[in-house]
């Protein structure tokens, strides 16, 4: 649920469906490949987690059955926190850690190295709060 406070996909009643900029895509069989130009920023970023082109792509040579699908998208999404290194510090509650492992998958969160807007640390802490886990 972080992912989707810090990416904005929140805002919208169809996360799985939304663009960088908040535009929607329509169908799930695969990533929509849509390159989107918003101020001075470009992404391909695309569903729920805001999964870029070049991700999927990675994520799809390595497990070919992958589609763009609402549980895909979760699964990628578990699958990158994997593979960051950050799921033992999620299950442990070690919100600071598993966010600054996942800060270069997502733009979004705090310290991320790409250069686009992102959200402060005790925000991120007490939007974690707020919610039951």
């Amino acid at each position: 649920m972080l992912l989707t406070y810090t990416e904005g996909t929140d805002r919208d009643k169809t996360p799985y469906n939304e663009l960088f900029g908040f535009t929607n895509f329509v169908g799930y069989e695969k990533h929509p490949q849509i390159l989107i130009k918003s101020r001075n920023y470009r992404s391909t970023a695309a569903g729920r987690y805001q999964i870029l082109w070049e991700t999927w792509k990675y994520l799809k040579a390595k497990f070919p059955k992958l589609t763009f699908s609402p549980e895909d998208q979760d699964l990628m999404a578990t699958i990158l926190i994997k593979e960051q290194g950050a799921t033992k510090l999620v299950e442990a509650g070690m919100w600071t850690e598993a966010i600054a492992k996942c800060n270069d998958c997502w733009a979004s969160l705090p310290g991320s190295p790409y250069g686009q807007p992102t959200h402060k640390l005790k925000d991120c802490l007490n939007f974690i709060n707020s919610i039951k886990l």
